[in-house]
């Protein structure tokens, strides 16, 4: 390089964004080699399993039109989303927030594009669990079960009130298994039991189509 040019300055991305790329790009890795069974998956996922995050609310908007067409519930609003696309998979994962931090709702899609999946919609469960720590520890009161037709095939929603053990306060959970616009998707909505009427949420599961 001659000495009269400046070298290259790295930026890197801030660190709430780089942690949530490099979990995606985990979660992938082990989803793809679990799925394939096949050691060189993981050197593929290496070179190609790069997510794309958007930390807006446009970006969380998007997102979550890859997988499902809804009425978001009053109050929350977007905050990040991402997508894995490539050969092998698509993930499409957005994150909502309250607008008053009283809760939070995450839904997230897997399709694998050689196959059908075989996986259970538990293990996508698992996988955007762990991407909200947000999320209480709760002692369950309360649990009921709604079955509704979403394109054409059984959703099934539970439906969940507890106290969080940390504070005391009441929330209600709602953990949704249904078919999105692609392949098998999961929506989990956890706010506080003031914030949000028996109404409201019978409404949500409704809108979602």
């Amino acid at each position: 390089m001659p000495a009269s040019e400046t070298p290259p300055i790295y930026i890197p991305a801030p660190p709430r964004k780089r942690g949530l790329q490099r979990v995606l790009s985990i979660i992938a890795i082990v989803v793809c080699c679990s799925f394939f069974a096949c050691a060189g998956c993981c050197f593929l996922g290496l070179l190609f399993f790069g997510p794309n995050v958007v930390d807006t609310p446009a970006g969380a908007e998007e997102a979550a039109s890859q997988i499902v067409d809804w009425t978001l519930p009053d109050q929350f609003v977007g905050k990040t989303g991402s997508t894995i696309d490539n050969a092998l998979l698509r993930m499409d994962v957005a994150k909502f927030v309250h607008q008053e931090g009283r809760g939070v709702m995450v839904v997230g899609q897997l399709y694998f594009k050689l196959m059908p999946y075989q996986g259970q919609y538990e293990q996508l469960q698992d996988v955007l669990e762990k991407m909200i720590p947000e999320l209480r520890k709760l002692d369950l009161t309360e649990q009921t079960t709604r079955t509704v037709v979403i394109r054409n095939s059984n959703a099934t929603f539970y439906i969940e009130r507890g106290e969080d053990r940390a504070s005391t306060t009441r929330y209600r959970r709602v953990t949704g298994h249904f078919r999105g616009k692609r392949d098998r998707a999961v929506v989990i909505l956890e706010v506080e039991e003031a914030f949000m009427t028996d109404e409201e949420l019978e409404k949500f599961i409704d809108s979602i189509k």
